[in-house]
């Protein structure tokens, strides 16, 4: 979202944790620095409520192990799919690398359950 006033453009970043199949918002929060401070604070409004999450999709923006980690640290063991970037440096441990590998080994499958 891009809010203009008075010649000075500003960003509101916002990040949305969706149910998709009750399509209602279980997490959402803005932030005028950063779209990584509205996804953690989103994380932490779906820990505070104790709502459980059994999968996640999250866009190529978020393709790094490290938010991996942060998504098992807040909403504990939680499956994850997301789309890798090109130009993936290392493959890491866990559940980043267990996702990377279903990626490459069941690539249509892989998609469809993503999508």
């Amino acid at each position: 979202m891009i809010l203009s006033w008075c010649g000075t453009v500003k960003f509101v970043y916002s990040f949305a944790l969706i149910d998709i199949k009750g399509r209602m918002y279980i997490g959402y929060s803005t932030s005028f620095k950063n779209e990584k401070e509205s996804f953690e604070r989103a994380l932490a409004l779906v820990r505070k409520n104790g709502i459980k999450v059994n999968s996640l999709r999250l866009d190529r923006y978020y393709s790094r192990e490290a938010y991996v980690n942060i998504c098992q640290e807040a909403l504990g063991n939680v499956k994850m799919y997301m789309i890798p970037k090109k130009n993936i440096a290392s493959l890491g441990v866990g559940e980043w690398c267990r996702m990377i590998y279903a990626f490459v080994e069941e690539t249509k499958t892989f998609l469809r359950e993503y999508f």
